[in-house]
């Protein structure tokens, strides 16, 4: 499914720009910016695997499934929280020291943002973890 593009780069900008808009307006999406800052998440948009419903709310169908022991697929979709509640981040980063362990504060925030247990993460592909990142830090 990699080799072939489902949708233009520029509509997939446009569509990523979009969502970028929506939730960051203080910062300026141009084409570079998206190209150098969400990759892989622009490269889910053109393969048809990462979109965004009328109101910007992004969802992930996952490249590589998540499949349990006996090979059934676990995980196929990602649904993302596009908020977190100042009260919710105080919580995940309960007994953190921020400065020495931001990156666990980090996977806390992935994981909440989409609503999967942390341990989850570790069974992502890499492809389709670094869509989930790039994406997830957009609500962050």
């Amino acid at each position: 499914m990699k080799n072939k593009e489902l949708i233009a780069r520029e509509v997939a900008l446009s569509e990523l720009r979009n969502f970028l808009n929506k939730y960051n307006r203080k910062q300026d999406f141009s084409d570079a910016k998206i190209e150098e800052d969400y990759p892989d998440a622009l490269e889910a948009v053109e393969l048809g695997l990462l979109i965004f419903d009328e109101k910007k709310v992004p969802v992930f169908t996952l490249e590589t499934p998540v499949k349990n022991d006996d090979g059934d697929v676990a995980l196929a979709l990602v649904n993302f929280k596009t908020r977190i509640k100042p009260s919710t981040k105080a919580n995940l980063a309960e007994g953190i020291d921020l400065r020495k362990q931001a990156v666990r504060y980090s996977l806390n925030i992935v994981a909440h943002i989409i609503d999967q247990p942390k341990p989850m993460l570790d069974k992502f592909e890499p492809f389709d973890y670094d869509v989930i990142q790039q994406v997830s830090s957009v609500f962050s």
